[in-house]
């Protein structure tokens, strides 16, 4: 879902791709306990629809970067703003899933869910109310910032660019080290958050709340080192 879904984001605008990518996993959240109590095959299905929805995601958050970032910082806010952001929320979620887990209402685990559902929920709302694809399609931004983006991103749609050279990109020795470091970077990160606090559970006998703050252990380093790395990248690509 990647693929097609940078090409329609680009087309159709990030903010509804992402914010419709974030609402899908919620409402699945939501639809989770009750699919685990009915049948497996309704969380496959759940899971399979989750995925379709996440697909989307990143390249939407691309899409939103491409017009609402300057190049030169680009990757100081990836790493300061964006991974932590993401480091924080699987640090947040581990501890309260945990503390959720063994202490929350419906039986313990199916709480975890609920909570995050509605919250997310919330949090979509007002995205669609408050968030736009770019600074062209803002209803309230003011003429001076406007003016600014305009001078520093150009005045150019930027889904309208030449065809993509998909042959020098698939024999590009560059493309092909970034997708083994996303693949390396994805493996490790899912790795941490759902094999590891399994074997925390399983096979050392942790409660939930102890797996929850133990699991997250990992991410707070990284919460750390990431806004330095990013900062790092955009010295080391500035002229000179």
């Amino acid at each position: 879902m990647q693929v097609p879904g940078g090409w329609l984001t680009d087309r159709l605008g990030g903010r509804w791709f992402f914010g419709g990518c974030i609402l899908l996993s919620l409402v699945i959240a939501l639809l989770t306990p009750v699919a685990a109590r009915t049948h497996i095959s309704l969380i496959i299905v759940l899971r399979v629809l989750s995925g379709f929805g996440e697909g989307a995601l990143f390249p939407s958050v691309q899409s939103l970067l491409a017009r609402w970032t300057l190049p030169k910082y680009r990757s100081a806010i990836v790493g300061t703003i964006i991974s932590t952001g993401e480091d924080a929320g699987i640090i947040v979620s581990m501890i309260l899933s945990g503390i959720l887990c063994q202490y929350g209402f419906a039986g313990g685990w199916p709480s975890a869910f609920y909570v995050f559902g509605v919250v997310g929920c919330l949090f979509s709302i007002a995205w669609f109310l408050l968030c736009h694809s770019s600074p062209s399609t803002h209803p309230w931004i003011s003429k001076t910032e406007l003016e600014y983006w305009e001078k520093e991103i150009g005045t150019v749609d930027l889904s309208a660019h030449p065809p993509t050279p998909k042959k020098k990109m698939l024999t590009s020795v560059p493309v092909w080290a970034l997708a083994a470091a996303f693949f390396a970077d994805n493996w490790g990160t899912y790795t941490l958050s759902l094999c590891i606090p399994l074997y925390f559970h399983d096979d050392l006998g942790f409660s939930m709340l102890m797996n929850g703050i133990v699991a997250a252990a990992p991410f707070l380093v990284s919460l750390v080192v990431e806004p330095v790395v990013g900062t790092l990248v955009d010295w080391l690509r500035a002229p000179g």
